[in-house]
């Protein structure tokens, strides 16, 4: 990564700090750049929550709507709205991944295949 803003404009000091320093500078706005990986279910909102000082009521909303979200396709549509709203702001350049998976049997059936970092419904499962 380093290499490609070589090619750029920008003078770069790489620093890599604890979690501590980073969410103190990030709190405190003290960044010109931040390259921080999102992993967790609640790092998603921190563009929501004006965490970056981006500050969108639509983007807001958009969220709302993703977490409010009664079953797994509405909750990728919402969060596809909230996605595109943030990047075509260029709040943020992201991708979005999900990285739960699930393994199952052939002969299991019902089970969740997705969110199932968060959630993992177990009333429908059954062999066949």
């Amino acid at each position: 990564m380093l290499d490609q803003f070589k090619t750029t404009q920008l003078h770069l000091v790489m620093q890599v700090v604890d979690d501590d320093t980073l969410n103190q500078r990030l709190d405190n706005g003290d960044y010109k750049m931040a390259i921080v990986a999102m992993q967790g279910p609640d790092d998603l909102g921190a563009f929501a929550n004006g965490r970056f000082g981006y500050q969108n009521s639509e983007a807001q909303q958009d969220y709302r709507n993703a977490l409010a979200s009664p079953n797994d396709i509405e909750y990728q549509q919402n969060l596809r709205a909230y996605a595109k709203t943030v990047s075509s702001d260029a709040g943020s350049a992201w991708f979005y991944t999900e990285s739960s998976m699930v393994a199952a049997d052939n002969n299991v059936t019902g089970y969740p295949r997705n969110m199932t970092d968060e959630l993992l419904p177990l009333r429908d499962v059954s062999m066949k």
